[in-house]
């Protein structure tokens, strides 16, 4: 199966330090989890660009930051009342455009980072009117 999208490595680069011009540094990746063989992410096998986004994101700790905002996103949810244990409930609340606009395993690191701003307005504005009406 070929490689049809390069979202993930862009990513990627995104997070990482700026080492050389963003054009220059892809290339010397490329070249690197290829063993010199291309300088080109279309050319790159499966098997190559899978290794290379796997040792990138371990490298610069992306899983454990998107695991760490997902966790947050979930734990602000529970406490708005949402069912944390259904993804099916999650997705729901997620989709509605006034949340997020799409189901919660599509959202990105900025993404994730714009619904917690979201949820803790939504809690703080139920908290300001439970206080009110006791």
């Amino acid at each position: 199966m070929a490689i049809d999208n390069y979202r993930r490595f862009y990513a990627i680069l995104r997070y990482m330090p700026p080492l050389y011009e963003r054009d220059e540094q892809k290339k010397q990746l490329v070249l690197q989890y290829t063993n010199g063989r291309t300088d080109s992410l279309r050319d790159m096998t499966t098997k190559e660009y899978n290794a290379m986004c796997s040792a990138l994101e371990r490298e610069f700790g992306i899983r454990e930051l998107r695991r760490e905002k997902r966790s947050i996103c979930l734990r602000l949810m529970q406490q708005l009342g949402k069912d944390t244990t259904d993804w099916s409930v999650v997705d729901e609340y997620c989709v509605d455009p006034r949340i997020a606009g799409k189901p919660f395993r599509e959202l990105t690191n900025g993404e994730l980072d714009t619904l917690a701003r979201k949820l803790r307005a939504i809690k703080h504005r139920q908290d300001k009117k439970s206080s009110i009406n006791q």
